[in-house]
């Protein structure tokens, strides 16, 4: 009988042994219930806050809030529309008051021009008149040279 050495096991060892286990499903079942406490608390939540959104008076707020955002975007739209139209009027009169002055501009060199021309006209009429009055003046000289032309004194 001595050779086989059977060793027992005490049931305190058992116990020790079965006691993490027992620690450990105390947790996991600890952290599942305060899981479900949690899911419930939340899916009590949800429908609290369902059948708030659903009542008249809510749905009442809510459109009266949507109205309101309504009314201040469009009249954001409506300032801003208001702002590019007056800018875009702004230079369009910038464009037509430039295009007067190139216009009035062009005007005075045509008019400046045109005296110009008519100047030199009369100028170049004048010294036209003037050689054939010196022309005619120099042809009478010489006739009266010539005896042609008799003159009273």
């Amino acid at each position: 009988m001595g050779s086989h050495s059977r060793r027992y096991r005490t049931r305190r060892q058992d116990d020790e042994e079965r006691q993490p286990e027992s620690k450990k499903q105390q947790q996991e079942l600890e952290l599942t219930a305060q899981e479900e406490e949690e899911l419930a608390r939340r899916v009590e939540e949800k429908a609290r806050v369902a059948n708030a959104m659903a009542s008249e008076e809510v749905q009442l707020q809510i459109q009266e809030r949507l109205k309101a955002e309504r009314a201040k975007l469009e009249d954001k739209v409506s300032r801003q529309l208001e702002m590019e139209k007056k800018m875009l009027l702004e230079r369009k009169r910038r464009e037509q008051e430039e295009r007067r002055r190139q216009q009035e501009e062009m005007e005075r060199i045509l008019e400046e021009n045109r005296r110009k021309v008519e100047e030199a006209q009369r100028k170049a009429e004048l010294a036209a008149a003037q050689q054939v009055a010196a022309a005619g003046q120099q042809l009478f000289v010489q006739r009266r040279k010539q005896g042609l032309i008799l003159v009273d004194d």
